[in-house]
């Protein structure tokens, strides 16, 4: 016989049905149901059971008591907690003394502040009653547990949103790299087609005309990278969502492209072939009507983009070696105590 520490979450029977969660297999536990039933994380339930359906009725051995298995949970479900925290098992509540937290679905309409009114009400009743000098009333919040409404309302979520602001702004410079680097390929190409776009003026093509064609060669080759660097990550996203991190809790990165990330990959098409490829076609046309007198502004421009690009680098390298650098240095810092001789123990004594 195996034994194994798992990770479980206790919820009230009526967890379940109040979210509404249609199951993989089998169903959640309810009310009607007995303390000694529980639901399984998928991939908990595909990695030890072999992804067997019929383990829905069998029993398994927890804490030294035995429990019915009555369902499975879907693949793409993690926790409300959020941040990848993926729980093996999820069972009923026991013993009065188990701290709780409230997790309610609000009627349609309702807003978080009518919500926060509402609880402040009840608290105040159960004040009331209580002799006790902890006061309910006061520590009353209404926080959600998913959106840009949680970074808002939550104060330690904040922390979290500025990392990925930051993060966010990391890409945006690197996107802007790519695209300089991509504007300095177009001005070296428009180099040799200054005699194809002179001969097509001087045929009466206008210079709006020859820029909608040059714009429309570099949203080919923006859409061309978009569909590729979003084959990419769809690859690189579901290798990340099977690895298992060696982390002391339950984690697994839930990242899963969807219609909004499909639609931020094409605005982002639309916005990276206007800037790499609109300044290329203008420079082209007005070189092709007059080289001479555009040729310094040529090279010009492109010593520009270089510097730019240079400089824009050396911005990324920089702050990703103070990163580097400032995470190494939080890991070699001296807690005041010899760490060698130190065992930490966990112990649970019902």
């Amino acid at each position: 016989m195996e034994t194994r520490q798992l990770f479980a979450v206790q919820t009230t029977p009526n967890y379940f049905p109040a979210l509404g969660l249609p199951l993989a297999h089998g169903r959640g536990y309810g009310p009607s149901d007995p303390k000694e039933v529980v639901v399984l994380r998928h991939n908990f339930w595909r990695r030890h059971f072999n992804s067997d359906p019929a383990v829905i009725g069998r029993s398994m051995n927890l804490a030294g008591r035995a429990y019915t298995i009555i369902g499975i949970l879907p693949e793409s479900h993690r926790t409300l907690v959020g941040f990848g925290f993926s729980p093996d098992l999820y069972v009923p509540v026991t013993g009065r003394e188990t701290p709780l937290a409230l997790t309610a679905r609000l009627k349609p309409g309702m807003t978080a502040r009518q919500a926060l009114a509402a609880v402040t009400t009840f608290a105040t009743r159960l004040d009331a009653g209580v002799s006790d000098r902890h006061r309910w009333e006061q520590h009353c919040e209404v926080t959600p547990i998913a959106g840009f409404d949680r970074f808002r309302l939550e104060k330690m979520m904040r922390s979290v949103g500025w990392f990925f602001v930051l993060l966010q702004v990391a890409l945006g410079l690197v996107l802007l790299i790519a695209c300089v680097n991509v504007a300095s390929l177009l001005l070296a190409r428009a180099s040799a087609r200054q005699r194809e776009i002179a001969v097509r003026l001087s045929l009466g093509a206008g210079r709006a005309r020859l820029m909608q064609q040059l714009l429309v060669e570099s949203l080919l080759l923006s859409l061309g990278g978009a569909l590729l660097g979003f084959a990419l990550a769809h690859l690189i996203a579901t290798l990340l969502a099977r690895i298992h991190l060696p982390l002391p809790v339950p984690i697994q990165l839930q990242i899963e492209p969807d219609w909004r990330v499909a639609a931020y990959a094409a605005l982002l098409t639309v916005v990276a072939t206007i800037a790499s490829g609109l300044l290329p076609a203008w420079q082209t046309v007005r070189e092709s009507i007059a080289p001479q007198l555009h040729r310094e502004n040529r090279f010009r421009l492109r010593r520009a983009l270089v510097v730019s690009q240079i400089a824009v680098s050396l911005i990324l390298l920089a702050t990703g070696f103070l990163f580097i650098r400032n995470l190494i240095h939080s890991n070699s810092l001296s807690p005041g105590f010899d760490v060698r001789r130190t065992v930490r123990a966990d112990v649970y004594l019902p």
